[in-house]
This record gives C-alpha cells, sequence and structure tokens, in this order.
C-alpha cells in the first residue's frame, strides 16, 4: 500500500511539474495574472483600481474608451500629464461630444487625444487602460452608471502577450487620425510672446525706451534682441529693459503645454547667449514634447558638447534613446547621468530605468 502511495505521490508531483513546464516555459519568467471584479457590486473597488493604476504608472498611460465622463479619471490623467508621462487617449466619435463627457477637459490640459468611429463606421467600442505592464479593460465605462448602476464585468490582466496585443491594436487606431486640438488651443501653443521693443538713434550707440530725451532728433524702433547683437547698450537716463528672460518665458509655456511658442523663447534666448548649455537642453525637452526626436536630440548633443558634466541632458538624450527603442545608446546615457546626478532622487530616477532596459534586453 505504502509503494502504492508513493508512485501516486511521484506521478502527481511530475505532473504539475510538467504542466507548470509547458505553460510558463523558462524559470525566471512571472506567471500571468488576472483579477476580475463586478459592479455595480464592486463599482467603488473598480473606479478605486483605475486610479491607482493611473497614479501609480511609471512609463505610459494609454487609453481605449467607448463613454468617458468620469471626472475622477480625467483628473488623474491630467495630473499624470502633467509630470510628463506618456498619456495618450482615443474616444468614441459618438460619445466623446456629450455634453457630459470630459472630452473639453482633456484637450483644455493638452492630452493627446483621437476621437473617431470605429475601423469600419461602427463604434470605437473598446474599454481598455495599459498601464505600464498591465491592462484594465472589460465591458466598464468611465461613467457613474458603470460604476453605480450596470451589471459591468473588469478584468485586471498582468500579461505580457495581452498588454503587447493591446498596445498594437492602440498603435493602429492612433495611426489612422491626427490628435484632436481644438483651434483656440492650436492659436494658444502657436503663439509666441512678442519681441521686446527698443529704439535707437541714427547716431548713438544706446537704446532707449519710447519718450526718451535723447530721441528727439531720431527715433527707430528695434528689437532687444537686435539691439545687444549690434552692440547697443541701455541708456542710463531712461534706463531700458537690458536683458529679456525669454528662458524664463519659455519655461514659462513648456508648463503651460505650449510647446511651440516655448521653442520661440528659446531660439531667441540662444541668440543671445549660444554658449549656454542649459537653453539648447530646454529647447531639447519642448521638441521632444512635439514628436521632433531627431532636433530633441541634436539640442541634447550639444548641450553635453557645452558642459559634459551636464547629468540632466544625458538623461533627457537617455529617455528619447529609451522610448525609440536604442536600448544600448539609453542604457549609456542613462548610466553616465546615474553618475553625474548628485542628488539621491534623481540617481534612483535614472536606476529604474536602467532596470528597465536590462528587463527589456533579456526578453
Amino acid at each position: 500500500m505504502k509503494k502504492v502511495l508513493k508512485h501516486v505521490l511521484i506521478v502527481s508531483v511530475l505532473s504539475v511539474c510538467l504542466v507548470s513546464l509547458l505553460t510558463y516555459p523558462g524559470s525566471c519568467q512571472n506567471p500571468p495574472t488576472i483579477e476580475v471584479l463586478f459592479s455595480p457590486e464592486q463599482g467603488q473597488q473598480i473606479l478605486n483600481k483605475l486610479e491607482d493604476a493611473i497614479r501609480n504608472a511609471e512609463e505610459r498611460i494609454y487609453i481605449l474608451i467607448f463613454s468617458f465622463t468620469l471626472d475622477e479619471i480625467a483628473e488623474a490623467i491630467i495630473e499624470k500629464h502633467k509630470e510628463e508621462l506618456d498619456v495618450k487617449v482615443i474616444m468614441d466619435k459618438s460619445q466623446a461630444g456629450s455634453k457630459w463627457a470630459v472630452t473639453e477637459k482633456l484637450k483644455e490640459a493638452g492630452i493627446p487625444l483621437v476621437i473617431k468611429r470605429g475601423t469600419k463606421g461602427g463604434y470605437m467600442h473598446i474599454k481598455a487602460l495599459i498601464a505600464d505592464d498591465m491592462v484594465l479593460t472589460g465591458s466598464y465605462n468611465y461613467s457613474k452608471s458603470a460604476t453605480n448602476r450596470n451589471d459591468e464585468n473588469f478584468l485586471i490582466i498582468r500579461d505580457k502577450d495581452v498588454v503587447e496585443a493591446h498596445l498594437a491594436k492602440f498603435n493602429q487606431l492612433w495611426g489612422k487620425e491626427l490628435p484632436a486640438v481644438s483651434p483656440e488651443i492650436k492659436e494658444k501653443q502657436e503663439r509666441a510672446p512678442p519681441e521686446i521693443i527698443v529704439y535707437i538713434t541714427k547716431t548713438g550707440k544706446k537704446y532707449h525706451r519710447l519718450g526718451c530725451q535723447y530721441l528727439r532728433e531720431s527715433c527707430i524702433s528695434i528689437s532687444l534682441t537686435e539691439a545687444i547683437q549690434q552692440g547697443y547698450t541701455p541708456c542710463k537716463v531712461c534706463k531700458p529693459a537690458s536683458s529679456p528672460d525669454y528662458r524664463s518665458q519659455g519655461r514659462f509655456f513648456y508648463h503651460q503645454g505650449q510647446f511651440v511658442a516655448a521653442i520661440k523663447c528659446y531660439d531667441r534666448a540662444i541668440k543671445l547667449n549660444p554658449n549656454s548649455a542649459y537653453l539648447y537642453n530646454d529647447r531639447g525637452m519642448s521638441y521632444n514634447k512635439l514628436g521632433k526626436f531627431d532636433k530633441a536630440i541634436a539640442d541634447f548633443n550639444r548641450a553635453v558638447e557645452l558642459w559634459i558634466g551636464f547629468a540632466e541632458a544625458y538623461y533627457n538624450r537617455g529617455a528619447i534613446y529609451f522610448e525609440l527603442g536604442r536600448y544600448d545608446e539609453a542604457l549609456r546615457n542613462f548610466g553616465q547621468a546615474k553618475y553625474l546626478f548628485s542628488d539621491e532622487q534623481d540617481k534612483l530616477k535614472a536606476g529604474k530605468f536602467i532596470e528597465k532596459i536590462k528587463v527589456k534586453k533579456s526578453e
């Protein structure tokens, strides 16, 4: 009897091992996990899971959604967008125009947004959030009805193949149309601050404010940038502006999401100070936000040429290489940044990217 039990036990153990090997080849891979919730019974829990996934995301937040009326979710993704995370949203056209939809709120915040019908003219009926290495999907729309009234299912899936499949579908739908930007926002983003105007005379070597006593004989308007470049100096009597702070203006527009205007400010600043590594780094960040990666990399290259110990420029260049899948170059830049950063939090931030690259290179 003991021998029989012993044989049964051995067969059982071998069966479990074989199933494990067939299901999850490779002892280092984490098995997929799926968590299932239902509303309305667990509606608030579903909402909490969505908010947590958004707040904890470190790489990307991509959303495909049919109906989107929950302010809580909109505000959470807007905050991550402000933190410069990669945030994109695709919404169904038939629902995006609803008076309860958060469409305008997302547009005003500068969230990259595509509004579209389904591929063959039907609905864009997918409801999925891709947050780093997991997909949150199901019948649940981002609405109060889905949370509190409707019977909905909701799945949280951590599986590489599922994530990659959803990313492929997202990129397919995203690539068919350009992001929606309201005319008002587009105009605002294109607008740069006006040049500061000063005044010179035909013979003098000073520039002046309008109304200065030295402008009686002649009064010629000129931009402050041109006046400084041509060697004019400020009048000591009327005391005009002597140093336009285009970098501060550029940083202001950058944080407002007005990247074209920011670049124009940095262009002017670089004309006045062509050897500032900070200005090239700042402009490169704006080019990056517009998806002009070649120009961004060129600016980061120039920044480190001017200052070989510029940790932030290495980090920013590494982030672009990472996004482009150029992992060897990204690894070198993040390694240099980690070495040069003096702040421990910055070192940790670079270190996280290094670990991500090592994982991707081992896959």
